[in-house]
């Protein structure tokens, strides 16, 4: 049963070798790429190819100088998401140039689309106004839909559509038809939100996804891309996460249990502060990493309390199946199948293989003298145990006691 036992600690072993050695592997090989990854996304965003151009003016794509034409220009920035509420935080900044007074303004309205084939009946919306010639910046929030469990490997969804009003000095307001915007507008869209990369924007048919049984909602453009996140990050927290199981099953699993059990505290601690690390302001119980850390905590807890067991099994020398069971002095290993045998046994009950059995030393001479004395050079013989003297022999029949004994 020993034998049995060791057997499959070595296996384990052996397995735990391999599994951690291809994690180190793969994790060295993969620092090149996310490096690299790390380097495209400064580049990419300290320059202008970061910026999407959703539609542009005539008088630019004909070539002509844009100073002496009326356009409108905003230029739209993502500056945060916000998980809890679901929301999107733009920063729209405009201007409507104009070389007469132009006598309106104009006013930028976004929408929030659920799904660009199915159109929504009340679609939400944050507008913005552009003065003639002033520029003008004002912070927007939309509604959109967070896949925030599934962080880093979320994938959010961001349909955005756009589209223009003109309003007169009497207040009145009228819907500029799409062709008309496109004519008359420049229109910039960039992601500078923290830990998000914006996909490329997919153009969908305004008229297709126009609310129904509606007059005055006309999209301008329609536009679907994805926030997600940068490639280095989510290669750092998934190594993170499989080096920290690692690094937990090592200490709970190999360690000795006296080693464990006090800085069984420490280490729960240490394993919910990764979270800090990883998921920085997003707030707890909201992603797959909240579980999977609680599970590694319970884990921890679980496999120490087990451990504990055992070892109140090995001080009560209980019998119970399973446990581990307190070795006797005058055993050892049988060196065939390393099945606990006695000492003087010359053949294994296991596996029946002949052993040499240990020559099991006698008990020391306490009368020996101490290692560096030399014994004396005679030592007297023990004295004979004290005799008790018998009692005199009876007298002969007939004769008076005391009367002397004379021999012929």
């Amino acid at each position: 049963m020993g034998g049995v036992r060791k057997g499959l600690a070595k296996g384990s072993q052996r397995a735990g070798f391999v599994v951690v050695a291809v994690i180190v592997l793969i994790a060295a090989l993969a620092i090149p790429v996310g490096l690299s990854d790390v380097r495209n996304t400064l580049l990419r965003r300290a320059s202008l190819d970061d910026y999407h151009l959703l539609f542009a003016s005539d008088a630019l794509r004909d070539g002509l100088d844009p100073s002496q034409e009326n356009i409108g220009y905003f230029e739209t920035q993502i500056t945060g998401l916000n998980d809890t509420e679901q929301t999107l935080t733009l920063r729209v900044t405009g201007v409507q140039q104009c070389l007469t007074d132009c006598g309106y303004k104009e006013r930028v309205i976004f929408y929030s689309l659920a799904s660009a084939t199915v159109p929504d009946e009340y679609p939400e919306f944050a507008a913005f106004t552009l003065s003639p010639n002033v520029a003008t910046t004002e912070t927007l929030k939309l509604p959109y839909r967070s896949d925030i469990y599934r962080y880093p490997f979320d994938a959010n969804p961001l349909i955005l559509g756009v589209a223009v009003e003109r309003i007169r000095p009497d207040n009145t307001a009228t819907r500029l038809p799409a062709d008309q915007v496109r004519r008359e507008f420049l229109f910039l869209l960039r992601d500078i939100a923290p830990r998000t990369m914006m996909a490329a924007l997919v153009s969908h048919d305004p008229a297709a996804v126009r609310p129904p049984n509606t007059t005055n909602v006309e999209y301008a453009y329609v536009g679907a891309t994805t926030l997600e996140r940068p490639l280095h990050l989510r290669v750092i927290i998934a190594f993170i996460l499989l080096l920290m199981t690692v690094l937990v099953a090592y200490i709970v699993l190999l360690r000795p249990f006296d080693t464990i059990v006090g800085g069984v505290a420490g280490l729960v601690l240490g394993t919910w502060g990764l979270r800090g690390i990883i998921l920085g302001g997003i707030p707890g119980d909201f992603t797959f990493i909240d579980l999977y850390l609680l599970g590694l905590i319970f884990f921890v807890l679980l496999v120490t309390i087990a451990r504990g067991l055992n070892v109140l099994h090995l001080g009560g020398e209980l019998r119970v199946p399973g446990f581990a069971v307190k070795k006797m002095e005058d055993t050892r290993s049988c060196p065939e199948c390393e099945s606990d045998i006695p000492k003087t046994a010359h053949r294994c009950r296991f596996c029946t293989a002949y052993v040499t059995p240990e020559i099991v030393a006698p008990p020391a001479d306490v009368s020996a003298p101490p290692p560096g004395i030399a014994a004396p050079l005679f030592v007297p013989p023990p004295a004979p145990p004290f005799a008790v003297p018998s009692a005199p022999p009876s007298a002969p029949p007939g004769v008076p006691p005391g009367t002397p004994r004379f021999s012929r």
